[in-house]
């Protein structure tokens, strides 16, 4: 294969580290990885081993983009392959709950006396073994208690817990599992915070504090009893004046209070200004404490954060201009953020703004974008630099929180060969990186706020229009993402002695490379919205479309007359085609209807609503109306995320279950044979809100986020509850 593009032009493209046993697949053809440099890669044929290619990073990376490179982590491992000729014959989702469960709570036994193991705390004797499980049994015991009633559950209630193993039995499990090098499924048996977050201090106590805290960075040197004198100095005069509005006094604030406000701030920029920029470089330049990371991708750390639309007002300097009214309603929003950040880069590669509690769906989705191309999110977000870390990591560091503690996370963390490590409670410094990350973006971000958002706004006297842009989450997203992409990556990192984020991930993915993310079908595969369907005569039947192909049609031959459910995965980003779990290997399907590849979920509704209303008199509207609006939507897209927002609205599993209910309703489903009908809903009344409550599911759903219930037919509206 010829090398098209230049060395300095490949230097744009994601360079990926390859290694010996890994398969690749190009165009269709396998090939085995030989060697690497700075212009490509050279493989062999495995058909042909005589034949050598080279390809360059540019062509290769083109490849991936377009679906046409394949690639599996140590697939010709000599384990890898013992496990695929005798142990290793189904995956997680061929297995009951109960089983994936048990698997798991073996896992992490097996994990954590090999920890033990090799700081030298334990040995395989059976008195140093069950000391060692004593010990990680209470350790799994207090996860599975927050993971099933959360930290403050009720005293009395019941809980469900396993017997430990006996130092036998785990020196077994201790076998298998670094026999097939740590695969989980290999442990299969064979017979699922709480705490009042309102800020406690008044706003105004708050911004006072905010002020007096910054001023700790400064050449004066000013400590903290200083400070807090000036504070109330100046709380005295504010009161004052007050009291001539007969208004209630704010209530002095303690020593205390200053002093968690100073310990917040950034500890280097902190140092910068009070001792200078020379001094803090020296000090602060040897990496310490926390686990190091060498390479991109070699470790990337996973969090949440709880932030108050109140809080970042007050540090806007926006709070003393809101109406009563406004300040009531900015009290009652509060959202999720989650995020992962690369370790040897310091690079956020994923932001998430959730406006319901976390959950695995919302792991699941930060996981997911991780690990995804994000060029299109930041060009929505009217980012002028490119967010192009994309990979498959090798270790997630995350708390034991119950999104991050899921079945489904985990699984899906298998699935992609990504070893999971869970940060031992109190130690802080196994996740320090994205810890720090979140009072980054918390401090320098909402100054640049008031200047950059809100002040124009206001300027113009339209007090409505103010707080509907700042309550507006989307735009909180949309900002929070061009200051992780054009500023907080472009600025010099302390932890990278003074280099910025992104110049790390470019100088060391041009050094070392980065393992390859999931394709396209892969994405679906481990990230996809599960259901089951019948392999009908005209392929399955979902969202109102027929998927069928050759292999569809093997199937249901195979089956006879013993037709049965199959696993089915839809990408709510792309319905153009789904995947279909068969003898337990994964099968790409498309769509029979043409013109639906990179038509998201939401749109493909949004289009046939919009056609029931425009040809309500001709119920037989044809196919090429349907094409038509097909091409439309895909050529209004683009301007579309610009201006509505980063990204397509996804439904939650349910939701997802009462759309269907809508397509079934409508007495639409045509034989393939037949032409198919624009208006695929018919008659059936959608409700005027439907698009609202889809995009943001907390606020229409209260039990968004709770243990969802399948529902195959809802008589009312999408939205309502069951009873």
């Amino acid at each position: 294969m010829k090398n098209t593009l230049s060395n300095k032009e490949s230097e744009n493209y994601q360079r990926y580290a390859l290694g010996l046993n890994d398969r690749i697949i190009v165009k269709d053809i396998e090939y085995r990885f030989v060697h690497s440099d700075e212009g490509g890669h050279v493989f062999y044929r495995v058909s042909h081993p005589d034949v050598y290619e080279r390809i360059s990073h540019g062509i290769l990376a083109k490849y991936r983009e377009d679906g046409l490179f394949k690639y599996t982590p140590d697939y010709h491992a000599p384990s890898k392959a013992r496990n695929r000729d005798t142990i290793r014959q189904e995956d997680f989702i061929d297995l009951s709950e109960k089983n994936r469960e048990r698997i798991f709570w073996c896992k992490e036994f097996c994990d954590s006396f090999l920890l033990m193991e090799k700081a030298g705390g334990a040995s395989r004797s059976d008195e140093s073994m069950r000391e060692a499980i004593r010990t990680i049994n209470a350790k799994v015991i207090e996860i599975e208690t927050k993971k099933q009633k959360g930290e403050n559950g009720r005293c009395g209630t019941e809980l469900t817990t396993k017997r430990p193993p006996s130092p036998t039995q785990l020196r077994k499990w201790l076998k298998k599992y670094e026999a097939t090098d740590r695969d989980p499924i290999v442990l299969k048996f064979n017979y699922g915070k709480c705490g009042n977050r309102t800020p406690r201090l008044e706003p105004e106590i708050v911004e006072l504090i905010d002020k007096f805290a910054a001023e700790h960075s400064s050449r004066t040197k000013a400590g903290q009893e200083l400070l807090h004198g000036e504070l109330i100095a100046e709380l005295e005069v504010i009161n004052a004046e007050r009291k001539s509005r007969e208004e209630s006094e704010l209530p002095e604030p303690s020593v205390r209070a200053l002093q968690r406000a100073i310990d917040k701030l950034d500890p280097y920029l902190d140092y910068v200004g009070r001792n200078g920029e020379a001094a803090a470089k020296k000090k602060f330049y040897p990496v310490q404490g926390g686990v190091r990371a060498r390479l991109p991708f070699e470790r990337i750390e996973m969090d949440e954060w709880l932030v108050s639309l109140q809080t970042l007002l007050v540090k806007a300097g926006m709070w003393k201009k809101l109406t009563k009214e406004q300040k009531k309603k900015a009290k009652r929003v509060r959202v999720w953020v989650s995020a992962a950040i690369d370790a040897a880069t310091r690079c956020i590669i994923a932001l998430r703004i959730l406006r319901t509690a976390p959950d695995h769906e919302s792991a699941l989705a930060t996981l997911q974008m991780a690990v995804s191309n994000k060029r299109a999110i930041a060009e929505a977000a009217g980012c002028k630099s490119s967010w192009d870390m994309e990979g498959t990591p090798r270790l997630v560091c995350v708390d034991t929180g119950a999104s991050w503690y899921s079945d489904q996370f985990r699984m899906a963390c298998s699935d992609l060969g990504i070893e999971v490590m869970y940060a031992p409670a109190g130690m802080p410094q196994f996740r320090a990186r994205i810890e720090r990350v979140f009072g980054t973006i918390h401090s320098q971000l909402i100054a640049r706020f008031d200047g950059r958002t809100f002040a124009n706004i206001l300027a113009k006297g339209d007090y409505d229009a103010a707080a509907h842009a700042i309550m507006n989450v989307e735009e909180l997203e949309r900002l929070m993402i061009r200051y992780i992409v054009d500023v907080y990556h472009n600025t010099g990192h302390s932890g990278l002695g003074d280099e910025t984020p992104a110049n790390a991930w470019k100088r060391l993915r041009n050094d070392w490379g980065v393992r390859p993310g999931p394709d396209a079908d892969e994405i679906r595969h481990v990230f996809g919205t599960p259901m089951e369907r019948l392999i009908q005569n005209e392929g399955i039947h979902c969202l109102g479309n027929w998927y069928r192909s050759p292999a569809t049609h093997a199937m249901r031959r195979s089956m006879g007359s013993k037709q049965k459910q199959v696993m089915v995965r839809i990408d709510q980003l792309n319905v153009g085609e789904i995947s279909v779990r068969f003898n337990r290997v994964w099968v790409t399907v498309p769509c029979a209807r043409e013109g639906l590849d990179g038509v998201s979920a939401h749109e493909w509704f949004e289009m046939n609503r919009d056609l029931r209303r425009k040809h309500r008199a001709d119920a037989q509207a044809v196919r090429p109306i349907v094409n038509a609006a097909v091409r439309d939507f895909r050529a209004f897209r683009e301007k579309a995320v610009k201006d509505a927002g980063l990204e397509m609205p996804v439904y939650t599993y349910k939701q997802l279950m009462r759309l269907e209910s809508w397509f079934k309703r409508a007495g639409e489903q045509t034989r393939a044979a037949e032409s198919d009908p624009a208006d695929f809903l018919g008659d059936a009344e959608v409700p005027e809100d439907f698009a609202a409550t889809a995009a943001h599911p907390g606020e229409a759903d209260p039990n968004c986020g709770q243990p969802e219930t399948r529902v195959e037919n809802a008589d009312d509206g999408f939205m309502d509850e069951e009873d």
